[in-house]
């Protein structure tokens, strides 16, 4: 059976954040607690998924900043190679 989105999101926000018995929960929708357990695992792949997005996308820019920096550098001492070799003759 399908349900809508309104209970799926009750259900799982009774069980995540009132702390309710995923039982307690399916009694009350009268629902198969397998079910809400579905839909609470589901919720916490999704979390997941998102601090990893998060994390990936943060790792990202320092990298991308890092990059940017380190090809600075070597601008740079391509520069004092190129002025250090006209003074060396």
């Amino acid at each position: 059976m399908t349900y809508p989105d309104k209970i799926r999101i009750e259900a799982v926000r009774l069980v995540i954040h009132e702390h309710r018995a995923v039982a307690d929960v399916a009694a009350q929708k009268g629902m198969h607690p397998n079910t809400v357990r579905t839909w609470v695992r589901e919720y916490h792949l999704q979390i997941e998924d998102k601090l990893e997005q998060q994390s990936l996308s943060q790792q990202h820019r320092r990298l991308k900043s890092e990059l940017k920096r380190i090809s600075e550098e070597r601008d740079l001492l391509g520069k004092i190679a190129l002025y250090l070799a006209k003074l060396i003759p």
